[in-house]
C-alpha cells in the first residue's frame, strides 16, 4: 500500500486483525450506527468486498443506494447482475482486485471533483 488513499476497514474484527492493520496504515473502525455508515459511504471513493462467501451482501446495496461504487468478488451467477451502474467484479487475485480498484477511481476521477474524504467526517 502506498499511502495514495486513505485505506479503511469498517466492522467487527479480532484485535490481532486490527493490529495488522494498523500495522500496514490501514485505519480501522467498530461497528458504526446505520446514520454513521450512511455518511462513510457518501464520503468513501468506492467499497471493496471481494468475499468469496458475501457476494452481494446488504452492504453492496447501501453502498449502491448512496452512489458509492463497489468492487464484488466474482462469484457464480454474479453475471445476472454485469452492467448494474455501479456495480463491479474482480477475480479472487491480488493483481485482479488492485486493477479493479484502479479501473474504478480512474474512472471516478473526473467525476467528483471536490469529493470530502472520510477523514474530514470522522
Amino acid at each position: 500500500y502506498d499511502g495514495t488513499y486513505e485505506l479503511l476497514v469498517c466492522g467487527p474484527a479480532k484485535k490481532k486483525i486490527v493490529k495488522s492493520l494498523e500495522a500496514a496504515g490501514i485505519r480501522y473502525m467498530p461497528f458504526l450506527p446505520r446514520p454513521e455508515l450512511r455518511l462513510l459511504y457518501i464520503a468513501a471513493d468506492l467499497l471493496v468486498l471481494p468475499s468469496r462467501s458475501e457476494g452481494q451482501s446488504l452492504v453492496t446495496y447501501e453502498a449502491l443506494a448512496t452512489g458509492c461504487p463497489v468492487l464484488l468478488g466474482a462469484y457464480p451467477g454474479s453475471g445476472l447482475y454485469a452492467g448494474c451502474a455501479g456495480l463491479h467484479y474482480c477475480e479472487y487475485t491480488v493483481a485482479s482486485v488492485k486493477n479493479g480498484i484502479q479501473a474504478i477511481l480512474t474512472a471516478k476521477a473526473g467525476d467528483e471533483e471536490g469529493k470530502s474524504h472520510i477523514s474530514t467526517l470522522f
